[in-house]
C-alpha cells in the first residue's frame, strides 16, 4: 500500500500570503490608527501652545483656529495613507528577499515599515505646530514664554 501525500491546508506559500496579508494590514492599521490620533494630538498641541503663549489666543484667532484645525482631520489621514503606502514596499522585501529568509531581517523589516507608516503624520504634526502653535514674533502677553513663543515644555531637540 502506497502512502498518498494529502495536500496539506497551511501549505508554505499559503502561509507565506497570510504573513504578508497580515504585515500589510498591520502597516494600514497603524498608519491609520497614528492619523486620527495625530490629528486630535496636533489641534491640541497647537491650542494648548497658542493659550499657554497667550499668543494668538484672542476671540479673531480663536475662531481662525475653530476653522481652520478641522481641516487636519482630512490632510493626516492623506499624510498616513501616502506613508502607508510606501511603508508596504518592506513587506515583500521582508518575505520575498534572500535576506527575508531569518525572522530577525523580517523583524528589522517589519519595524522600519512601521516607522515610515509614521513618518508622514508626524512630520505634519511637527510642521502644523511649527507654523501655527508658536507664533514666533507675536506679542504673547503670558510672560511664559519666550518672544519666539515656543512654550518651555516643548522639548527643545524638536524643530519648532
Amino acid at each position: 500500500m502506497t502512502k498518498e501525500t494529502v495536500p496539506s491546508r497551511f501549505s508554505r506559500t499559503r502561509l507565506g500570503a497570510a504573513t504578508q496579508a497580515f504585515g500589510c494590514g498591520m502597516v494600514v492599521v497603524i498608519a491609520l490608527v497614528w492619523a486620527v490620533g495625530g490629528a486630535f494630538l496636533d489641534n491640541y498641541l497647537v491650542a494648548q501652545a497658542r493659550s499657554y503663549c497667550d499668543a494668538g489666543w484672542e476671540p479673531p484667532h480663536k475662531l481662525e483656529l475653530l476653522f481652520f484645525l478641522p481641516t487636519r482631520l482630512l490632510y493626516f489621514p492623506v499624510a498616513a495613507v501616502v506613508s502607508g503606502i510606501a511603508s508596504l514596499l518592506f513587506n515583500p522585501l521582508a518575505l520575498w528577499s534572500p535576506l527575508g529568509r531569518w525572522k530577525t531581517t523580517r523583524a528589522i523589516f517589519s519595524a522600519l515599515a512601521i516607522l515610515v507608516a509614521l513618518t508622514g503624520p508626524a512630520l505634519l504634526l511637527l510642521h502644523d505646530f511649527a507654523t501655527l502653535g508658536t507664533l514666533d514674533g507675536y506679542p504673547g502677553d503670558s510672560g511664559l514664554c519666550p518672544p519666539d513663543n515656543v512654550p518651555p515644555w516643548w522639548p527643545s531637540w524638536l524643530p519648532s
